[in-house]
Formats: C-alpha cells, sequence, structure tokens
C-alpha cells in the first residue's frame, strides 16, 4: 500500500513539473511544438519517455498528424503509469510505453525519428554517446535524431548545484544544466 502510494506521489510530481502544470514553460508545450516541426505519419521513438503525460497531452495532435509513437524508458513504475493513462485515453493504437534500453532495441526496427525528449540531461554523458550511435542504426533519415530540450546558459552557481539534487527531495530527475555550447561540443564528439 505504501509503495503504490509513493509511484503514485512520484506520478503526480512528473506530471506537474514536466506535464502541463506550467504553461507554455511546460514540457508539454515544447513537445507540442516538436511534433508541429515533424512532418505527418511520422514514427517517433521516444526516448526518454517517463509516465507518458507529455504524449498525451498532445494526443489531438498526434491523431491529427497521424504520427505514431513508441516511448521507452528504464523507469518500469513511469512505464507502468503511462500504459495506464495509454488505456484511460484508449490511445493505444498511437502511442505505446515500454519498459527498457534504449540500447537493448533490436536494429531491424525503424523509425522516421528518434526524440530525445528532455532526456539528454538526465543520461550520462558517456552513455549518450553509445545512445546516438544506436539511434543513427534505428534512424530510417539522415537527420531524424530530434532534440527537445531546454538550454539555460547562464544558470546561477546554486541552480547548476541544486538541479541534479531535486531527485533526491521529491523522486523527479531532471538532470544536469546544460549550455548551449557543452551540448553542441558533446554532439560533435558523439560523431
Amino acid at each position: 500500500m505504501i509503495e503504490k502510494l509513493k509511484k503514485q506521489i512520484r506520478d503526480n510530481l512528473y506530471d506537474h513539473f514536466l506535464g502541463t502544470d506550467f504553461g507554455d514553460a511546460s514540457t508539454s508545450v515544447l513537445y507540442r511544438k516538436t511534433l508541429e516541426m515533424l512532418p505527418a505519419g511520422s514514427r517517433i521513438l521516444d526516448i526518454g519517455f517517463g509516465n507518458g503525460s507529455c504524449a498525451l497531452a498532445n494526443l489531438d495532435l498526434i491523431k491529427e498528424k497521424n504520427m505514431k509513437i513508441d516511448g521507452v524508458d528504464i523507469d518500469t513504475d513511469y512505464i507502468s503509469a503511462a500504459n495506464q493513462k495509454i488505456r484511460s485515453a484508449a490511445a493505444e493504437n498511437r502511442i505505446t510505453a515500454t519498459a527498457m534500453d534504449m540500447l537493448d532495441i533490436d536494429e531491424t526496427m525503424k523509425w522516421d525519428f528518434i526524440l530525445f525528449s528532455e532526456s539528454y540531461p538526465v543520461i550520462e554523458k558517456d552513455l549518450m554517446s553509445k545512445l546516438m550511435f544506436k539511434a543513427k542504426i534505428l534512424c530510417n533519415k539522415n537527420n531524424g535524431i530530434v532534440f527537445m530540450h531546454n538550454i539555460c546558459d547562464h544558470p546561477t552557481a546554486f541552480a547548476r548545484w541544486l538541479k541534479p539534487r531535486v531527485k533526491y527531495l521529491i523522486g523527479v530527475d531532471f538532470g544536469r544544466y546544460t549550455s548551449m555550447s557543452e551540448f553542441e561540443n558533446h554532439l560533435e564528439h558523439c560523431n
């Protein structure tokens, strides 16, 4: 009973901080803007899918553009919550959620786009290099790897210290601050 309650609280915190509660600055709005830029009919692999709240908040656009989102995350609790929400929204034909490591995905499977939706700051840099190599294999297109990520070029020292520690307070991992130059340098290193 207590474990179930802890999982529900964590899921609610995820929705609050990464879902639709922050207006235009929310991850769901950024997710929508990203989907708007992708062509209709796209098959998208979403890495670091979480509990699916961002995709489900944009189900209308996903349907309108005839898109298919396959979400993966290594967090089984988030994926369990995602699948529950997907069933409740009757969205199984548009959105799937699987608990797995991206590195374990069968290389014969292909998507039009590989979307790292706010997962970049959470993934360790050494692992990201491996994931980028795998993404190139899984992607149908040469330039189909998409990063949806808030860049903060001038965080305070306190904010830089606090962000990676928030997970210990509320159970949601926001990763590290990343400047545009750090992001670009890392992507260059991955190529």
